[in-house]
């Protein structure tokens, strides 16, 4: 689908994913995490992301392992 987005779809480990996606690229992909712990989180086509979290920006190396506390939530955008 060239156009798609989807919120709050749960996975395990008690995760919540939404994404979007337009004119088939990825705009931006958000995790949050209810009870803490670890994920890895694939994106065919985009070997890096930028991830940000409460005020901190870093690039990702795709798969990438995220480690969230609980409550937090990240966002992952592919680079400019």
């Amino acid at each position: 689908w060239k156009d798609v987005s989807f919120t709050g779809i749960r996975l395990p480990g008690a995760f919540l994913i939404s994404a979007d996606r337009k004119d088939g690229k990825l705009v931006s992909i958000r995790v949050k995490s209810l009870i803490g712990g670890a994920l890895t989180l694939q994106s065919p086509g985009y070997p890096e992301l930028i991830l940000r979290r409460t005020g901190k920006r870093e690039v990702v190396t795709v798969p990438a392992h995220i480690a969230l506390r609980p409550s937090e939530t990240v966002i992952l955008t592919p680079p400019a």
